[in-house]
Parts: structure tokens; C-alpha cells; sequence
């Protein structure tokens, strides 16, 4: 069973355009007032979470991200701003992206879902980079 680390690690890359790349990344996503850019699409689906403790890793995730520790840089999020930490996973012979989500509360990151087009709809993906000692 895949779970994550509880010692995962927040390292900024210097090129956003460089994580696509990676096979486990966060992105720091800014709040924009006034941006409100529609897209058409339809999202994929994220892989089985049949090998993943779900539950564990979203309680770990919200522990580090919470802590100032876990990144390599200060973030100082506002309000409405949004975390995503990305893992790769093989699904059979297809590497899936699953993607977890938190959003800027009084300080704090709190989870929220993932959704890619509202995220790109009024916020600009401002810095990110590898998740490195991503699994147990």
C-alpha cells in the first residue's frame, strides 16, 4: 500500500514549465481578483486509489503543508490561495497523476478538492517543484 511520508519535502523549482516532468510536484496557485478565464474540457478521472491509504495520506499532507518546515521557501498564502501536491501512480501499464488540494483559511491550509479548471479559472499557478521522500 502506497502511503505518504510524514518526512515529504517541499523543493522549488526554478521553472514551473520543469514540473511537468517530475513525477511528484506541488504548485503554489494565487488568488487573482477580477480573473475569471473559462475553459472547455472535460477533466480525467484520477486513477484507483485501490494501492493508496487515502485517508492516511491526506491527514500526513495536512500535517506538512501546515508545517513551515516541510517547504524550502516561505509561501505566505493569502486567503483564496491553493496548494496542489501531485503524485504519479501507475494504474496498469497508464501513469495516472492523483492530486491533492488545500486552500488558504485564516493562515492555514485546509484540504480541499482538486478541480483543475476552476483552480486555472481565477488563479495563476505562481511557484512550484519536487515533492522529494514522497512514500514510505
Amino acid at each position: 500500500m502506497c502511503q505518504v511520508s510524514d518526512k515529504i519535502k517541499f523543493c522549488t523549482c526554478s521553472n514551473l514549465e520543469d514540473i511537468n516532468e517530475l513525477d511528484n510536484y506541488w504548485v503554489f496557485h494565487t488568488y487573482v481578483k477580477g480573473k475569471n478565464v473559462e475553459l472547455v474540457g472535460e477533466p480525467l478521472a484520477p486513477p484507483s486509489l485501490i494501492t493508496f491509504d487515502d485517508a492516511h495520506n491526506r491527514r500526513v499532507l495536512l500535517e506538512r503543508v501546515n508545517d513551515p518546515g516541510a517547504f524550502d521557501i516561505p509561501l505566505h498564502p493569502k486567503e483564496r490561495d491553493r496548494l496542489q501536491v501531485s503524485f504519479s501512480v501507475p494504474e496498469g501499464g497508464y501513469k495516472g497523476i492523483l492530486t491533492y488540494g488545500f486552500r488558504s483559511r485564516k493562515g492555514k491550509w485546509v484540504e480541499c478538492e482538486y478541480e483543475s479548471f476552476d483552480w486555472y479559472r481565477r488563479h495563476d499557478e505562481t511557484i512550484g517543484g519536487e515533492a522529494i521522500d514522497s512514500f514510505e
